[in-house]
């Protein structure tokens, strides 16, 4: 999910894949494409990946989690950085993961909550492996042991797997099917979220071109047969200042509805059925260097916006991202995230945000 890939896929849009095979299913239903009407039951779930800094200093995960609850976030993906360049983080994702011990977090914080836990497959495979461990040792097999499979909502794939594979190409090509089928090796009702990176606007000072387009999402495309949940990180606030546009509207940005609403259609088209995920943006692209003086915090109404169009477009799960870059005590941006989650089937018909 994070901003930094996005330039890597400026080397790739040109790359083509093979097409796709018909992958298996999450803990509740079959994903085939004699029905693709497949969903999430009754409504979307939000998911928050982190928290701001100071709140994640605490280490107080009953706090964390009941907060998350209360405003209708349900779900949490341990990351916890809070700075991109140099990257750095408060450290509390090994929490998560194997090896368990005293300072690991408690199971019971997850089950008193009600919060599931999204497994960030990245840290439990770290790459570049010559081997994946034995069964007898596997990592996902001990969290399932320690956390119990009632606590787990889902696992990650390799993040923005198109630009992350180009870093090495040869030693990583193969590795986002490893994990997914390593995955349903040791648990098959575990569903697979993968998230891609979206379409560059511009390349070399020139507009994007069709066939660096649809080179691009032909690469999606082969990589979503190793996912059982597929979507995006769009993070395009403010409008015209991050290099990003959309399947169907490019070389524009086009609204904030629109951008949205691009994404997901193209999923429902070339996504042969699979329910679909959305990560949006919980930060302002000054967190990241304070020169970027136009990279202001999403408002209320764009974070309303945002959400809105993946719920009334049927996205099964939103992630807010980037919200661990909020250093700041009683940060304005943090509550209108929560309050736009616990607000969300409370939302007025809204205008377009050009």
């Amino acid at each position: 999910m994070p901003r930094i890939c996005y330039t890597i896929v400026l080397l790739l849009l040109v790359i083509n894949c093979s097409s796709d095979k018909n992958r298996i299913s999450n803990n509740n239903f079959e994903l085939t494409p004699t029905n693709p009407d497949l969903k999430v039951e009754n409504s979307t779930i939000i998911i928050a990946a982190g928290v701001p800094k100071p709140l994640g200093e605490t280490e107080d995960f009953n706090l964390i989690f009941s907060t998350l609850q209360t405003h209708l976030i349900s779900s949490f993906f341990p990351t916890f950085q809070y700075s991109e360049l140099p990257p750095l983080s408060l450290g509390l994702e090994t929490k998560f993961i194997p090896p368990y011990s005293e300072t690991s977090i408690s199971p019971t914080v997850f089950s008193t909550t009600k919060t599931k836990l999204i497994l960030p497959g990245g840290l439990l495979y770290p790459t570049p492996p010559t081997a994946f461990p034995t069964i007898d040792q596997d990592p996902l097999q001990q969290v399932i042991d320690f956390y119990g499979r009632e606590n787990i909502l889902a696992i990650t794939n390799y993040d923005e797997p198109v630009g992350w594979v180009s870093l090495d190409s040869i030693a990583r090509k193969d590795y986002p099917q490893m994990l997914y089928d390593r995955v349903k090796q040791i648990d098959p009702t575990i569903p697979v979220m993968m998230v891609h990176a979206p379409i560059i606007a511009t390349v070399d000072n020139r507009d994007v071109t069709q066939a660096e387009v649809d080179g691009y999402l032909s690469s999606v495309k082969h990589y979503n047969q190793f996912a059982d949940i597929i979507g995006f990180d769009i993070y395009p606030i403010p409008l015209g200042f991050p290099n990003i546009t959309s399947p169907y509207n490019y070389p524009s940005t086009g609204t904030l509805n629109t951008i949205y609403k691009d994404y997901i259609d193209w999923l429902k088209l070339e996504g042969n059925g699979k329910p679909t995920l959305m990560a949006l943006q919980g930060f302002g692209y000054n967190m990241f260097d304070s020169n970027m003086t136009e990279g202001t915090d999403p408002t209320y109404f764009e974070l309303q916006t945002s959400l809105r169009e993946c719920i009334d477009n049927d996205v099964s799960y939103v992630i807010w991202w980037g919200q661990g870059f909020i250093t700041e005590n009683n940060s304005t941006l943090w509550q209108n995230i929560l309050n736009v989650s616990k607000n969300r089937d409370k939302i007025e018909i809204l205008p377009l945000i050009q």
